[in-house]
């Protein structure tokens, strides 16, 4: 026993020796630890210039314990300090008494040898206030990207005298919760119920937990809970824009990267050379700087290429090998796609997902988008000096599949049922984005982000024919919030509008919001650091329609693009005109270089008027948004 446990123990405030020690059994303990949580102790008192935890038994504990309460001194003057090492005692001593402990003499030893190891804290490796929040943001997401994948709908509560629906009972939840993170009773309260939760689900390891912090992380644990509460109640209300800021938060990964290989090898034994994760991080600040990679692809790159230390290890990267790169395309054909999203694989190590044999599998075409961005990177490492060679060089695999065939495009009945579907009947979709970006999309062939980035000056009509167009380009934004963005320089073009979306009421809607001195036909839609497209929300929302009209194969808001070819397509009007207003490449030369683009009413009469899927549009209702 160490010198500070024995002076602890010889301390004149212990009381007197029990008369009997005593074990009980489990199911009996847990009875008295309810009894010892509904009694609400009072933990500390002050005895002269120290703080003192005492706790008073309740009756059910006296006659076994033999005394009617424990006193310990806190060896503090201090309020603060004296309340974070109260609640750590009061946690152990419920966990004593819940393992079936009810020897009085014991629980006190044991008690005191805790608080002197607090006090020494010889292997303590306390975290800033900064981690907390960042761990605790990590938790938070993935505990929403779980609840996302929840097919199931929301429960409330029905009783007699009570009726709430989802979204209320979830927004009382976070009430209740909102009134614990300021009142620092309740926080010493919650230690008991958070900590334990955090440790055993990997948040935080024992050791970073100290008694200077702990009321922190038990302070940001309740405001994640308050955050994940309301964010719940608005999914269940339809609004998904409230998430956006937790996702554009900092945070750190959860479940945390692990630090050696998952599949095979180890950790490098090789001493110098930077880690693959380092090296990665450099590539990365590397590509942005150079103005390679735009803000919006960033997370998609770094999740392809955070797949080597996953598989891998994080390792040296000099150390990585032809072999290396050989399995770890052969594991990436065995992995299953959307693996960190789905609940069955979430927590789990690659290993762990290779026996479970998944039966779908990543594409032949994601494999090697995967492999050809770690070669392009060890690439680089060879020309900036860092590399001898390119171990993933020439590894990508053969794809005899047609193109054609890759893609699932909505035939003309899905196209029918999504816009005769209850939400487009009546109306009701939370926000305005959700009700046109489709309907643009599937008449235009615009992209997602194309359509969520318009301005109101991008909706106009054109002087060659009187035609209402839309123009799709990456001028600045008024606001100052930066330059839309286009896919590549043939993405810039003029398309005519359908009479069917004038009918329905673009134009009004268009028309409306100059009128609110807004700039972007969308103000509700907004790019976070995380999230660096105003598309998100409403393609998420799209792809929960189709999937709930369960309209089969793998169909997306893309889907809709889709669509707009195969109409032409199978019409043989896939022509130069077409191209223009689809964003493609004129394929002759001539075409290319010489001659003029084709004006508005010509690529109006030859192709947009043309387009009929057979839409009621007549029972598209668009009077909530007008």
């Amino acid at each position: 026993m160490s010198q500070a446990s024995a002076a602890l123990q010889g301390r004149r405030e212990a009381l007197s020796p029990p008369r009997s020690s005593s074990r009980i059994l489990p199911g009996d303990s847990q009875s008295v630890v309810h009894s010892i949580r509904r009694s609400s102790p009072t933990y500390l008192y002050l005895k002269g210039n120290l703080y003192y935890f005492r706790y008073a038994f309740p009756k059910a504990c006296r006659d076994l314990l033999g005394h009617a309460e424990i006193r310990i001194s806190l060896k503090t003057g201090y309020v603060r300090e004296a309340r974070h090492r109260a609640s750590g005692l009061y946690a152990l001593l419920l966990k004593l008494i819940g393992g079936g402990l009810l020897d009085y003499q014991e629980i006190r030893s044991q008690l005191v040898q805790w608080l002197a190891c607090l006090l020494e804290e010889p292997d303590k490796q306390p975290i800033s206030q900064k981690e907390i929040r960042e761990r605790l943001n990590g938790y938070l997401r993935a505990l929403l990207e779980k609840d996302d994948m929840n097919v199931h709908p929301r429960k409330g509560v029905s009783g007699p005298d009570i009726e709430l629906t989802a979204a209320q009972l979830l927004a009382s939840n976070a009430s209740l919760l909102s009134r614990l993170v300021e009142n620092p009773d309740s926080l010493v309260k919650s230690v008991t119920e958070c900590i334990p939760v955090l440790i055993s689900e990997g948040v935080f390891k024992p050791e970073e937990i100290s008694n200077e912090n702990v009321l922190q992380i038990v302070k940001a644990h309740l405001k994640a809970q308050v955050l994940n509460n309301k964010i719940k109640a608005a999914r269940a209300s339809g609004d998904y824009l409230m998430e956006q800021a937790v996702f554009a938060a900092p945070y750190k990964p959860y479940p945390p990267v692990a630090e050696e290989a998952v599949v095979q090898g180890g950790q490098s034994d090789s001493v110098g050379g930077e880690l693959l994760s380092e090296f990665i991080e450099k590539y990365i600040k590397t590509k942005i700087s150079d103005g390679a990679w735009k803000d919006h692809g960033v997370a998609d790159h770094r999740g392809r290429l955070f797949n080597l230390v996953e598989i891998l290890g994080d390792k040296v990267v000099s150390d990585v090998s032809r072999d290396d790169m050989r399995h770890f395309r052969d594991v990436l054909r065995r992995l299953p796609p959307n693996r960190t999203k789905l609940k069955k694989y979430k927590g789990k190590t690659i290993n762990d997902i290779l026996e479970m044999n998944p039966a779908d599998v990543l594409s032949v075409k994601t494999v090697n988008v995967i492999v050809e961005t770690a070669s392009s990177m060890f690439d680089w490492g060879v020309r900036e000096g860092h590399l001898s060679q390119n171990p993933a060089k020439g590894l990508s695999i053969k794809d005899d599949r047609q193109e054609i065939g890759l893609r699932d495009a909505f035939s003309p009945e899905d196209i029918r049922k999504i816009f005769a579907s209850d939400h487009y009947v009546k109306g009701d979709f939370k926000h305005p984005s959700f009700f046109w970006a489709p309907l643009i999309a599937v008449y235009t062939g615009m992209r997602l982000e194309e359509v969520c980035q318009l301005s109101l000056d991008d909706i106009y009509e054109s002087e060659q024919g009187n035609i209402w167009v839309i123009d799709v380009n990456a001028n600045l934004y008024r606001d100052g919030i930066g330059r839309k963005l286009l896919k590549n320089k043939n993405a810039a073009r003029i398309i005519p509008i359908h009479q069917d979306l004038i009918q329905v009421g673009l134009l009004d809607h268009r028309d409306c919001l100059k009128k609110q001195g807004v700039e972007r036909l969308f103000p509700e839609l907004n790019k976070t650091a995380l999230s660096p497209k105003f598309g998100k929300q409403p393609g998420k929302v799209f792809g929960k329609l189709v999937r709930a009209l369960d309209l089969g194969g793998n169909k997306t808001f893309h889907s809709l693009r889709h669509s707009f070819s195969d109409f032409f397509k199978v019409k043989g009007l896939h022509n130069d005109t077409f191209r223009q207003i689809f964003g493609h490449e004129i394929p002759e030369l001539a075409g290319r270089q010489y001659g003029s683009k084709f004006d508005a009413r010509t690529c109006y009469e030859e192709i947009v008027s043309k387009l009929d899927y057979g839409i009621d549009i007549s029972l598209v209702n668009a009077k909530p948004y007008l």
